[in-house]
């Protein structure tokens, strides 16, 4: 849950500590659950990235919350992650989209060069990923046009309708996919690269027949070659794509892109990393034809 209020506010409630007050501040999870207190002045403190104004207090049930009012100009914002619908995310981390800004490389650049942490830049997207960041910072980057989003955790869902693909209306009753031609000739994909960006590939399963290469895995950050699937979806995904006996392209290619782990969950700014990848590949081999 996210709720706002005045810094002023805040700054009054945190005064009547140095009295010796106890000041809670109430909030109502949006799943009825009941109201959680947090007591401002003694459950357990502490500031986040040296800074101050944004603090993160441990209710004594164990629940988190964070309070940032590192923007003078506008309201502070309580995050209380004890809330079971509170959305899974990344905390202080952000995806900054910059898609109209000429001069992207300059300005991360400056960011840097001010202390902001950008350890990676997506060029192709116009976009990069900040860490340890707060309000102040995002407003600073609203300023200069680019929009930002939290790094909130996405996860897989699962859809079977595989005899949908070649229907453009739904007839229940046609269960068979049938697979297009050219000048007669059955195409199957065969020459064509297919990037599942997913929970990787189980590469060595006899529906993909040696027809798995390379990939890159950027689950939590990372930037590696282990693109395993212990999970089942990607594997699963890339057989409705290439499987020898049911997918639609039984010839071609697979790649798997790694941004989802063993859960089934990525961080939005993991699946950008992959995109960024992808974008890059195709970049390099123009002659290759491509799908993601």
């Amino acid at each position: 849950e996210t709720i706002g209020f005045s810094t002023d506010s805040a700054n009054s409630m945190l005064s009547e500590c140095r009295f010796g007050r106890t000041v809670q501040l109430g909030v109502q999870c949006s799943d009825n659950a009941g109201l959680e207190y947090i007591d401002m002045c003694h459950d357990i403190r502490s500031d986040i990235n040296g800074n101050s104004a944004v603090t993160q207090y441990n209710h004594n049930k164990g629940n988190e919350v964070t309070i940032d009012c590192s923007d003078s100009d506008s309201e502070c914002y309580v995050h209380v992650k004890g809330c079971s619908t509170f959305p899974k995310l990344k905390p202080f981390e952000f995806v900054v989209s910059c898609p109209n800004d000429d001069n992207f490389d300059e300005n991360v650049q400056r960011f840097q060069s001010n202390g902001d942490n950008i350890p990676e830049t997506l060029r192709h997207l116009n976009a990069f990923i900040t860490k340890n960041a707060n309000r102040q910072q995002t407003k600073k980057y609203e300023s200069a046009g680019c929009t930002t989003y939290e790094n909130t955790i996405l996860s897989v869902s699962s859809g079977w309708s595989h005899f949908r693909i070649d229907d453009r209306t739904k007839n229940n009753d046609d269960t068979s996919y049938n697979t297009g031609t050219v000048d007669g000739t059955d195409v199957n994909g065969t020459g064509v690269r297919v990037y599942i960006l997913d929970t990787g590939i189980q590469a060595n399963h006899p529906e993909f027949i040696d027809r798995v290469i390379a990939g890159r895995n950027f689950v939590d950050g990372k930037n590696d070659t282990i693109t395993a699937d212990n999970n089942g979806h990607g594997t699963h995904v890339a057989g409705t794509v290439g499987g020898i006996t049911y997918g639609v392209a039984k010839g071609a290619n697979l790649v798997p892109v790694k941004v989802l782990d063993d859960n089934g969950e990525g961080a939005l700014s993991d699946i950008l990393s992959g995109i960024e990848y992808v974008t890059g590949q195709v970049e390099k081999n123009p002659d290759i034809p491509a799908v993601v």
